[in-house]
């Protein structure tokens, strides 16, 4: 290599863009290290995700910043634990969270057994009382519209039924001309009118011995209570769907907690994971430290013996 050559490496080398912060060069110092430390992950297969954990794991070093073999096996050991108590965390969430996802089938089981399940909605009881106030304003209307005067056809068919249930038990049927017998072109029907509505009644009340006045104010009277007692089995759903909502939130509020015999397992192992989580960092305190030129004493260890006497013994 000629003079000038390795004038011109030399004043490359000074321009380089090496790591230049305490962590960059300590992760550096790691390059030549041959050991599968930082390859290890302690993550559950199908579960935790690899990229998750190397983010963690890079996060407590760049945080600690450790430098030699002893600390950065610490600080692994540091993420790993920190890792595993995430993972407790995880689990009472997703444990809660599955038990809250059924509290609603198992409170319907519990109470169906007991003759007393989920109430139903009151749309059902809703749609009740509006059919029986728009028969009533048909039938208090009928009397008055000009016979060409159109008529939907769900009000021209509950008129028709409301005719009907004025009629004896035994009554067997009735032909009205211009309204179709047969099921299907009955179905089909569509050309309501109030003059058609008006020959109705005036065939049934025939068909029940009384005037058409008569089985009008029936009919409307009839459709009023129907109207009264929908109303009410409304009022009755949405106070039974109000204590229910409040029977369900006080489950899912059981639920949130886990079942005590696993609460007592997990906060025993939760536990231990802090305690040598809080072990291993206060390790490595104390080896930055010295490393530093601080004088650090030696940790105190105690021995406790614990005896218990058996229970009757003196």
């Amino acid at each position: 290599m000629t003079n000038k050559r390795l004038v011109a490496n030399r004043k490359n080398a000074l321009k380089s863009t090496g790591p230049k912060t305490q962590f960059g060069k300590a992760a550096s110092s790691r390059n030549a290290v041959k050991h599968g430390m930082l390859a290890a992950a302690p993550i559950l297969s199908g579960i935790e995700n690899r990229e998750d954990w190397e983010k963690h794991r890079d996060g407590v070093l760049k945080s600690l910043a450790p430098v030699g073999y002893l600390e950065e096996l610490l600080t692994i050991r540091l993420a790993i634990l920190s890792w595993r108590l995430w993972r407790v965390i995880r689990y009472e969430a997703e444990v809660s969270t599955a038990a809250v996802a059924t509290a609603e089938a198992d409170l319907e089981e519990e109470r169906d057994e007991k003759g007393s399940g989920k109430p139903s909605e009151p749309t059902e009881a809703r749609e009740k009382a509006d059919r029986a106030a728009l028969l009533i304003e048909t039938l208090e209307a009928l009397p008055k519209l000009p016979d060409e005067e159109s008529l939907d056809r769900e009000s021209a068919v509950a008129a028709l039924w409301a005719f009907w249930d004025q009629l004896p038990d035994n009554f067997k049927g009735i032909s009205i001309p211009g309204i179709p017998d047969d099921h299907a072109e009955f179905d089909a029907f569509d050309r309501w009118t109030a003059g058609l509505l008006r020959t109705a009644a005036e065939h049934y009340s025939v068909a029940g011995g009384m005037t058409v006045d008569v089985l009008l104010r029936r009919c409307i009277s009839s459709a009023n209570n129907a109207g009264y007692r929908a109303e009410q089995w409304e009022r009755d759903l949405v106070e039974q769907g109000e204590r229910w909502k409040l029977l369900l939130e006080r489950e899912n509020r059981s639920r949130m907690l886990l079942a005590p015999e696993v609460l007592d397992k997990v906060a025993r192992y939760e536990s231990n994971l802090e305690r040598a989580f809080f072990r291993t960092l206060h390790e490595i305190q104390r080896l930055q430290a010295s490393r530093s030129g601080a004088v650090v004493p030696s940790p105190a260890a105690v021995d406790v013996d614990l005896t218990v006497n058996p229970k009757g013994s003196g």
